[in-house]
């Protein structure tokens, strides 16, 4: 008696399962990727060390993207220009034993990312969009600078913000 049950108690799961992959198909592509070039990384703050972790991540995510093709300038049907446009630290706490040097900050960093192209941008009628992250950061004396190691995740952040923009959904290419 619990063998039959127990293998319509089975077959009903699977059953339900395959039922619900009936209508299942598989999304077509969009189309051919845009050919896409980066330019180097404008820096109109005082954060020079967000540079070359923000390039390295941004080329690494859009390398990995469907909808996009890194090519060199001479191929490209799209250039895109980020310019690293706002910075903003505020301590958050201060240790009253050294003179109030900041214990933990609040960055934020702001981007602006241009969209140069015939093409419309991809996020919208306008060419320029803005990306902003922020993080917190604990300092003390004894370790590393918080901020050289924050730097590489932030960029990292900032990178995902600027390909979640580009592939918009709503975007008509």
């Amino acid at each position: 008696m619990r063998s039959p049950f127990l293998r319509i108690s089975l077959l009903i799961p699977v059953l339900l399962l395959l039922g619900g992959c009936a209508g299942y198909e598989a999304l077509e592509p969009s189309g051919a990727p845009v050919r896409l070039t980066v330019q180097p990384v404008l820096n109109e703050t005082e954060l020079p060390q967000i540079i070359a972790p923000l390039s390295r991540n941004l080329r690494e995510k859009l390398a990995h993207s469907p909808n996009w093709k890194l090519v060199d300038e001479a191929d490209a049907e799209a250039a895109l220009q980020v310019t690293v446009s706002g910075f903003t630290r505020s301590s958050l706490a201060r240790d009253p034993g050294d003179t109030g040097r900041p214990l933990s900050y609040m960055e934020e960093i702001e981007l602006t990312v241009e969209w140069i192209s015939d093409l419309p941008p991809p996020w919208g009628p306008e060419p320029t969009v803005t990306v902003r992250t922020d993080q917190l950061l604990y300092s003390q004396p004894s370790l590393t600078s918080a901020e050289s190691v924050a730097m590489a995740e932030i960029a990292d952040r900032l990178a995902e913000k600027i390909l979640q923009q580009l592939d918009w959904t709503g975007a008509g290419r």
